[in-house]
């Protein structure tokens, strides 16, 4: 089990201050798709993670184990926000 889904629903919803819902599917820019690696970007993701003084990637796409997930997005959205408090 992840530390995403460790917390119970009722606690959950104590901590929720406002939802808002997208609808990926009519965005004109997503075209309701999640990332994905072209033969000669599959690296890339990689490559900028490398970056490390002043740049910060998050998203699914950047995530080693879970691209395309949005534990992947969450998880990498974290670790950026660990590494620029410790910045």
């Amino acid at each position: 089990m992840s530390e995403w889904s460790a917390t119970p629903l009722p606690q959950l919803r104590e901590r929720v201050q406002a939802v808002y819902h997208k609808d990926w599917s009519s965005d004109p820019f997503s075209g309701g798709a999640y990332s994905y690696p072209l033969v000669r970007t599959v690296d890339k993701p990689r490559v900028l993670r490398a970056v490390k003084k002043r740049l910060y990637f998050a998203g699914e796409a950047f995530h080693q184990e879970m691209s395309g997930t949005v534990e992947g997005a969450l998880t990498t959205g974290r670790d950026s926000a660990r590494s620029i408090n410790r910045n």
